[in-house]
């Protein structure tokens, strides 16, 4: 059962042995109350990505970014998922970020991070991809409080950027965006010579 809401604890400690003193009562103390305020389940709420936001990677480029999510409960089971992962992306592996609070008073995280490196056919692609947060039913769910908590980006690949991979030659990427070493040497200025890269 879940009791959200507003309630009362009162406790006062009496003796269980006999009378004491002239007046006949027995030992103990005042009454002391305490108020409790159990709150409803709360979804996680996502700290990053932010909502709409646009990640830009670059060909040849591992690019990393956290998806993570503020809970309120230590022991909070989260699970990360995402949907509309371009070819080749993916999430690492869950993890905890290091703990502190913030202005809503979230003090626990949970986080994965989306781990991407383009392909050479992916220059110029945009894609939405959405992330959700969802946690174990306990019961207590506001009335209407969707399964889980969502945000969604764009992930856009930087079109005619490539990022070199170590010992990679310019004939190499030629090959790769089937045109020639001398074409791509044209097209960089900031290149002096073309076996050094």
């Amino acid at each position: 059962a879940c009791d959200v809401g507003r309630h009362y604890l009162c406790v006062a400690a009496r003796s269980t042995g006999g009378v004491v003193g002239s007046t006949g009562e027995r030992a103990g103390s005042a009454q002391r109350c305490l108020a409790l305020h159990v709150l409803p389940d709360a979804l996680p709420q996502f700290r990053a990505p932010a909502p709409e936001e646009r990640i830009e990677v670059y060909m040849g480029r591992e690019a990393r970014r956290e998806v993570a999510v503020a809970v309120l409960e230590p022991a909070k089971e989260v699970t990360l998922t995402a949907d509309g992962l371009p070819p080749g992306a993916a999430l690492d592996a869950p993890f905890l970020p290091p703990e502190g609070c913030d202005a809503s008073g979230a003090c626990y995280w949970r986080a994965r991070e989306l781990v991407w490196r383009a392909g050479w056919e992916q220059g110029g692609l945009e894609q939405r991809v959405c992330f959700h947060a969802a946690d174990p039913l306990s019961g207590c769910e506001p009335p209407g409080q969707p399964a889980a908590a969502s945000v969604c980006v764009v992930v856009a690949v930087a079109r005619c950027v490539y990022a070199l991979q170590a010992e990679q030659s310019l004939q190499e990427v030629a090959a790769l965006f089937r045109t020639d070493w001398l074409n791509l040497y044209a097209l960089n200025p900031a290149l002096t010579t073309p076996d050094r890269l």
